[in-house]
């Protein structure tokens, strides 16, 4: 068994070729998919123009690996309907499976390491604010890399190490997203998949004995 666990893809327009070209092959290398939040960018697309772009061309593919979709701040519910069912079986905030001798606790990380736009209304912050940010946080991963993601978010995966010491129970392991620092970190029962925009896409191999495997690989965007 080959689950594949990937968060924080955005998918966004303009299309990436490149970046659809590894997601397709990472899909289908998997037996199993898990989505894990902000699988696309709901603060600067409509649900319809998502399922229209080219990024659908992945749909089928992730129905045929049985695709479960995790909601995350910026793919919220309310952000879409019951069209999720086009490239995903399965739809929920949190999922846990028992795998080897652990069990996996899928949650996007917003809950847990909440951020300033988690605490809005689902009205959509001003497109010119992302679309800077964005633009920012793209040059910066370009010429840094994971330095860059460590050094500004990787303390906020501390964060959300600290909140889950009062929940999780022995065995148990949280597997998240939304920083956009990876992190495997099993004695203190977290892991963080990373991020997957902006010329990097990072995710997790784990097998039929809990076994968690970190991927990444840098294309041109």
């Amino acid at each position: 068994m080959k689950l594949l666990v990937i968060s924080d893809t955005h998918l966004n327009l303009p299309f990436s070729i490149e970046k659809y070209t590894i997601l397709k092959r990472i899909i289908s290398q998997s037996d199993r998919v898990i989505l894990n939040g902000d699988f696309w960018e709901g603060y600067l697309l409509r649900f319809d123009q998502f399922l229209e772009s080219e990024w659908k061309k992945l749909f089928p593919i992730l129905r045929e690996k049985h695709a479960i979709y995790i909601y995350g701040n910026h793919d919220k519910q309310i952000f879409s309907d019951a069209r999720t069912q086009q490239f995903s079986v399965k739809q929920t905030n949190r999922y846990m499976e028992k795998i080897g001798p652990y069990t996996f606790i899928f949650e996007h990380g917003n809950r847990v390491i909440p951020l300033i736009d988690d605490n809005r209304n689902w009205n959509i912050p001003p497109r010119r604010m992302l679309l800077v940010s964005n633009l920012l946080h793209k040059y910066m991963i370009r010429f840094f890399g994971n330095t860059f993601l460590q050094l500004c978010f990787g303390r906020l995966n501390m964060r959300g190490i600290k909140n889950l010491k009062k929940e999780l129970h022995p065995g148990e392991i949280f597997v998240c997203g939304h920083t956009h620092a990876k992190r495997l970190d099993i004695p203190n029962q977290f892991v963080n998949s990373g991020v997957s925009k902006h010329g990097v896409i990072q995710w997790l191999w784990i097998d039929e004995n809990g076994a968690i495997s970190p991927q990444e690989q840098w294309y041109h965007d």
